[in-house]
């Protein structure tokens, strides 16, 4: 038998389970399949499970236990965007604007056009004093949101330390 092909038949009853389950949604046809190549939903409930256990105990102040969850969720799953802006946030609340800068590079790299890596990029590298590349992440992150006031603010100010004044009105007005 050959397995290459995934293309099965549904019954109603079937169909009505998966969707039910929201695994497939609007017009599907009677040839549907999965592809087989992509990920099961199911498989990212333990990590939203895990990350929200980690948000409560940093909640609690138990910052140590919340990093060594969100350490372990990085090496399982990359992907998953949000533990990486968490350990950058909980970095730049200590000071360690090196390690913010690094956990960064994990949705920068997987995803270069997000918003957010990029203004928060912009961030931590502004609170190491690299203006230049803050500059350049803020300019990035601009491209995405054009009239971002928070990130045009940062920007702004990126210029005004690197004394580029006439620069920083422009993005001022």
């Amino acid at each position: 038998q050959d397995n290459s092909d995934s293309r099965f038949e549904l019954d109603d009853q079937t169909l009505e389970r998966l969707k039910g389950l929201g695994y497939v949604g609007g017009s599907v046809h009677e040839d549907f399949g999965f592809d087989k190549n992509k990920d099961d939903p199911k498989d990212f409930i333990h990590i939203h499970n895990a990350f929200q256990e980690a948000s409560e105990l940093d909640f609690q102040n138990k910052h140590d236990q919340a990093k060594a969850i969100c350490k372990e969720l990085i090496s399982q799953r990359p992907q998953f965007l949000e533990t990486s802006f968490f350990m950058a946030s909980r970095s730049i609340d200590e000071g360690d604007y090196t390690a913010a800068v690094n956990y960064l590079k994990i949705p920068l790299k997987l995803k270069p056009d997000n918003f957010r890596a990029q203004h928060e990029m912009g961030i931590a590298l502004a609170l190491l004093g690299k203006y230049d590349q803050a500059v350049e992440h803020f300019k990035k992150a601009l491209l995405i949101r054009p009239n971002d006031h928070k990130t045009i603010n940062s920007l702004a100010t990126a210029l005004l330390w690197q004394e580029k004044y006439s620069e920083a009105i422009g993005y001022f007005n």
